[in-house]
């Protein structure tokens, strides 16, 4: 959102960012800054939101004066002393001393915008008001979440995010089981020729009706849960002293052939 990386202080402990023109929320209304610091100010209120890293807060309140917006006496809720907001595109960080991962903290959601009249507490997250391409239709925790195009969204205000298609569908599932069972349907098959240059081979389901059995080692390796990685080694464990980079064959699930050669 920032036109740049920001001016930083001689001492490193004053960090200065201009917005960049164009940004707005999905009923067209413009983005300021007091809502940047409004939604960098909602990580203080852990009674009400909590989960998400709170890096901010040490390194900006490290005396925990802050109580959050929620119980902030200020008229506008803007009572956080180490962020300035002279104006709606310039927002200002005082930090009590210099901090080399600041910039990094400010590129996480956490430092993202929240419109104070479209703020719920602790259930904003079921449904968040979208300042970027997409934005919210429904969400259900663990099931899935629809998005569509956020037609307010200015392409030439984010030369970073994407809007491409129309309508995203997201199904969630957290259980093993019922993932391998899908797997095994072909509910979820990916295209053939995502597996004929892969490292997966065919998809599971196919594995299976081929006959192929995976042994219990195969199941429990300690890579399993890695995406692409995982699938391979559970239909071919990883081969003792070898590597996987430099010997994907090794992995994909699909019959050997005697090679000739001296």
């Amino acid at each position: 959102m920032a036109t740049d990386t920001g001016q930083i202080s001689a001492d490193k402990k004053t960090y200065t960012f201009k917005l960049r023109e164009g940004l707005t929320w999905e009923d067209g209304q413009p983005v300021t800054t007091q809502q940047i610091k409004y939604g960098i100010e909602r990580t203080w209120a852990q009674d009400k939101i909590s989960g998400g890293p709170t890096w901010l807060m040490q390194v900006l309140d490290p005396g925990k004066e802050y109580k959050g917006p929620y119980k902030d006496d200020s008229k506008d809720k803007l009572g956080l002393k180490a962020i300035d907001t002279p104006d709606e595109k310039t927002i200002v960080f005082h930090l009590p001393k210099p901090n080399g991962d600041f910039l990094q903290m400010l590129a996480m959601p956490a430092a993202g915008p929240v419109r104070q009249d479209k703020d719920t507490a602790e259930k904003y997250g079921l449904k968040p008001f979208s300042n970027g391409p997409y934005k919210w239709v429904s969400y259900t925790p663990n099931k899935g979440l629809e998005l569509t195009r956020n037609d307010k969204w200015n392409k030439s205000s984010d030369s970073i995010r994407k809007a491409l298609p129309d309508k995203i569908t997201v199904k969630l599932t957290s259980n093993a089981d019922d993932m391998d069972n899908r797997l095994i349907a072909e509910r979820l098959r990916p295209r053939p020729e995502r597996h004929r240059h892969g490292l997966g081979g065919p998809p599971e389901g196919a594995a299976v009706r081929q006959g192929q059995r995976r042994q219990p080692a195969d199941r429990l390796h300690p890579l399993r849960g890695v995406p692409q990685v995982g699938r391979a080694l559970r239909q071919r464990a990883l081969p003792q002293g070898g590597h996987l980079r430099r010997r994907p064959h090794l992995a994909a699930d699909r019959p050997r052939r005697p090679r000739g050669g001296r």
